[in-house]
């Protein structure tokens, strides 16, 4: 590791020897930002995993209930069975290979599914370029066969269940018609399935909602039409008259492109790279203590480039040379630490380097900027580059149009100019700042898609019960339209249930996501998860979807014959 370092100081002189800045690698899981601190895109990972594990109990649960719908279908064929000798060991048993045929058959589509979408989704939920392969290893193969099995066996105890309390009699003479033996089951079932789904529902709209507002959300410059390019030398390192020579051609061609605007030499990009550096005010004992300040190293017109405001004093320019007294723009944010209740503009900042000691004037007060993460504003502080003379790892190009457009062309204009087979790389600035945006894009996508996914599996499970339940009420449908019960009547005897599943599944599901709203507040940005407006919005979603699901056992009891009813039972 030092080797490197040292290698690296031959490109960049100005960092310090190894044995003063003690550098060190840190090991973490392949997990972005996983660690002991994991980062906001870890934790809002974690989350999705457990999105996935409510959409598996959502569709475990309704697997469950199909399977105890379809028992009872075959109450009378199970009845006859034992009645033949059959053991019930021996129908649990075909219960439990049907489970597993099913769940194992919907596992080899799943994963065949999440082999051939993983790199789509890579694609949506990264800011990575490149070549994609499956995401599918041993580890995955033996975490599905774990859960199908659980899945399996977890669907088949309501069968069973049913398979060692079926009264053979009984079931001979009746068969299913008008047992409501089950249906509490069925009814809790749905009503879980409705709770988890109103979970799913509630954080699709908070991420979305999130994303929207870190979509907004101010940055203190202008990302929309920059381009950011990095130099990257290789080979022998180039002497520093020669550096400065190839830094001021680069910045003259970059200038002389028809699509830029305006050029400047940076050193640091936002959500890339980031630099600090020490320094003493006079009147603070120890500025480390206030917390990290970050730096940006940059030639003339950077603000320009960037579309940082000043909002007081001025910015540094062409006059600022090696040779004039050493000058620094601070933040609002830095200047409110540093000097609370005093003008900043005058204040000294040493720094420690090359000129330790030397007086850095504050000439100038930016606008605050977030470089590093969205939830807080950085206190950050501007250096001339070229007064310090030092090498800029890049440059920011303000163009004209959109950024994407250009990036090539400019890149050719400016490879030529590169020594041996050093090479420029030129993207578009949103590309970095997409990465601020990150967990909460990956949030409210997958939040949506399992969101969907589990509307539409509770819809069914709803539509399950519900279609059952009208079955088993055919006669009474009957015997009330004999009667003269209007069409209306007969409507609301069936989307009643459906109605109170919907509310049932609200309630339950309202409370589970504020007993877990402290754990899913910080994933969020600028938004309450406790929010009215989104559980209201979730329980119309599920009211909806529970109507809808109500649609074909209303029809099917709205076309019933009396005569043909009555008849028959």
């Amino acid at each position: 590791f030092n080797r490197s370092w040292l290698r690296q100081r031959e490109l960049q002189p100005r960092l310090a020897p190894p044995d003063e800045a003690l550098p060190r690698a840190l090991v973490s899981g392949l997990r972005p930002g996983g660690g002991p601190d994991p980062s906001l895109t870890a934790r809002t990972a974690l989350w999705v995993g457990g999105v996935s594990m409510l959409v598996l109990m959502i569709a475990t649960a309704n697997a469950a209930n199909l399977w105890v719908g379809r028992a009872l279908a075959r109450r009378r064929e199970t009845a006859l069975r034992l009645a033949c000798g059959i053991g019930r060991g021996r129908l649990v048993s075909q219960l439990m290979t049907e489970s597993l045929v099913v769940a194992g058959t919907s596992a080899a589509a799943g994963l065949c599914l999440a082999y051939w979408g993983s790199a789509v989704m890579f694609r949506l939920l990264t800011t990575a370029t490149g070549p994609v392969a499956g995401m599918i290893d041993d580890r995955v193969l033996l975490a599905t066969v774990a859960v199908t099995v659980i899945a399996a066996i977890l669907t088949s105890i309501g069968p069973s269940l049913f398979a060692h309390r079926v009264p053979v009699a009984a079931s001979l003479r009746t068969g299913p018609r008008g047992t409501t033996e089950g249906m509490r089951l069925r009814t809790a079932l749905a009503i879980a399935q409705a709770s988890l789904s109103v979970m799913l529902i509630v954080g699709a709209i908070l991420f979305v909602r999130s994303f929207m507002a870190a979509k907004a959300a101010p940055l203190g410059y202008e990302p929309d039409r920059v381009l950011t390019v990095n130099r990257t030398y290789r080979g022998a390192p180039l002497p520093a008259a020669e550096r400065a020579e190839l830094r001021r051609r680069l910045l003259e061609a970059a200038k002389a492109h028809p699509a830029v605007e305006a050029a400047s030499w940076r050193f640091t990009t936002p959500f890339g790279t980031s630099a600090q550096a020490r320094f003493t005010v006079d009147g603070i004992d120890a500025v480390d203590r206030l917390g990290p300040f970050t730096t940006q190293e940059a030639s003339a017109d950077y603000f320009k480039v960037m579309g940082t405001r000043i909002v007081k004093g001025r910015a540094f320019n062409r006059d600022d040379r090696p040779d004039t007294p050493r000058v620094v723009v601070v933040s609002q944010t830095m200047a409110d630490v540093l000097w609370p209740g005093q003008d900043p503009i005058g204040q000294c900042m040493r720094f420690t380097g090359p000129r330790a000691g030397t007086c850095a004037t504050v000439v100038g007060v930016a606008e605050d900027v977030v470089l590093t993460r969205l939830t807080a504003n950085d206190k950050h502080f501007y250096l001339s580059l070229d007064q310090s003379g030092g090498d800029g790892t890049g440059m920011f190009l303000r163009v004209r149009g959109e950024p994407a457009d250009h990036a090539e062309s400019i890149r050719r204009a400016l490879q030529p100019l590169m020594p041996g087979t050093s090479y420029v790389t030129v993207q578009p600035l949103e590309t970095l700042v997409a990465r601020g945006h990150q967990s909460w894009r990956t949030g409210a996508f997958l939040f949506v898609t399992f969101g969907a996914l589990a509307l539409a599996v509770a819809a069914i499970g709803l539509y399950g019960v519900l279609n059952y339940g009208i079955s088993q009420r055919l006669p009474e449908v009957g015997v009330r339209l004999a009667l003269g019960a209007r069409r209306a009547d007969i409507l609301w005897l069936v989307l009643r249930p459906s109605v109170g599943l919907a509310l049932g599944g609200i309630a339950a599901g309202t409370a589970l996501t504020i007993g877990a709203s402290r754990w899913i507040e910080p994933l969020l940005f600028q938004q309450s998860a406790t929010a009215p407006s989104a559980y209201v919005l979730a329980g119309a979603v599920l009211c909806s979807a529970a109507l809808a699901a109500a649609l074909v056992p209303a029809a099917r009891a709205l076309r019933t014959d009396p005569c043909v009813v009555l008849k028959g039972d």
